[in-house]
């Protein structure tokens, strides 16, 4: 999961080979509503807090174990979230 200005993120990481054997999906909630439906409700705290990329990585984990259940890989899922705030003005 990332979100807002961490999305060139997905460009390094689903351009290495492999990628489609190590990720199941990548989501860029961008906007305020976006980012409530993926987490079910409100986010704890500003976009781009500790709080919230703790909040989206647990959904990103659920949704990877859901997806994954009947894989039998033997690969234990893990969910990652991104967080990140672009320069602005005025400052944040």
């Amino acid at each position: 999961m990332v979100s807002g200005g961490g999305s060139g993120a997905l460009k390094l990481w689903f351009g290495r080979e492999g990628a489609s054997r190590l990720f199941v999906e990548a989501t860029i909630p961008y906007s305020r509503a976006a980012l409530t439906d993926y987490l079910g409700g409100p986010p704890l705290d500003s976009s781009a807090s500790g709080p919230v990329a703790r909040q989206l990585a647990a959904v990103a984990l659920k949704r990877a174990q859901r997806l994954c259940d009947n894989q039998g890989d033997g690969l234990q899922s893990v969910g990652i979230a991104l967080v990140a705030a672009l320069p602005t003005t005025p400052p944040r």
